[in-house]
């Protein structure tokens, strides 16, 4: 982010480049553009592996956990 990382429509432009670069250049079936918020099943699907049962979806990303990461 060339240290532009706190400038939120400078780094949105970065995300949306790179989603962009990497949708040109991989066959649609062998990409996922995958959200977390959508949790196990598109994963699974995509992966043609079981959903987990009883199992929550992971959520050690969130933006407390971004930011605290960040700030050092």
């Amino acid at each position: 982010f060339a240290g532009q990382l706190p400038d939120r429509d400078y780094a949105i432009e970065i995300f949306n480049r790179h989603i962009a670069e990497v949708t040109a250049e991989i066959a649609p079936e062998r990409l996922l553009v995958f959200a977390a918020r959508d949790g196990w099943e598109p994963l699974c699907q995509f992966l043609d592996a079981p959903v987990p049962q009883g199992e929550p979806f992971p959520h050690l990303n969130d933006t407390a956990a971004f930011e605290a990461r960040i700030a050092g």
